[in-house]
């Protein structure tokens, strides 16, 4: 994770400031830029939706703040949960809880899941956790991990955790009460 610069403004207190262009922050705001312009109809759509929602936000704002490059405007979580919601385009929170080392997982409503849609999610698991075995199996085939490797690791046992945790909500949803 990128570094922390202290900047003392009293004896007694220091704050911390965040380089914007740190890979993690950059990466959440160019999420955070690709989903207002992938979405039909860009920033202008999602200005008019946040609007019926009595949220007084213009296309151009919308458009700035997203902009990693940007550094006059602010992007703010409540307008991140907002566009998000919209757009169901969750990159952006992806990338915030990778910039913090943590993972998402969608907790689906499962209600009324079948047993054999229980069985197909503890499958779908084990899949991904083969998936895993299989990368690391390739990055220690020379006996070392290169940078990538390890990336490429890293990304597949996220993908696996996220569908362990699902498999778990599924099963979280046949548990009867006694």
């Amino acid at each position: 994770m990128g570094t922390l610069h202290p900047t003392v403004v009293s004896e007694t207190a220091a704050t911390y400031s965040l380089n914007l262009f740190m890979p993690e922050v950059f990466g959440l705001m160019s999420a955070a830029q690709a989903t207002v312009h992938e979405y039909p109809g860009k920033a202008d759509a999602i200005a008019q939706q946040l609007q019926t929602n009595h949220i007084s936000k213009a296309a151009h704002t919308l458009l700035n703040e997203v902009n990693p490059l940007c550094t006059n405007h602010k992007y703010g979580l409540v307008d991140s949960v907002y566009v998000q919601t919209i757009t169901q385009d969750y990159r952006t929170l992806q990338q915030y809880a990778a910039a913090l080392n943590h993972s998402v997982v969608y907790l689906g409503d499962f209600s009324g899941i079948s047993d054999t849609e229980l069985l197909e999610a503890y499958a779908d698991w084990h899949a991904d956790i083969g998936l895993t075995a299989a990368e690391v199996s390739r990055a220690l085939a020379d006996r070392r991990i290169e940078p990538t490797e390890f990336l490429a690791i890293k990304q597949r046992l996220h993908q696996s955790l996220r569908t362990g945790l699902e498999f778990l909500n599924r099963l979280a949803s046949v548990v009867e009460d006694e």
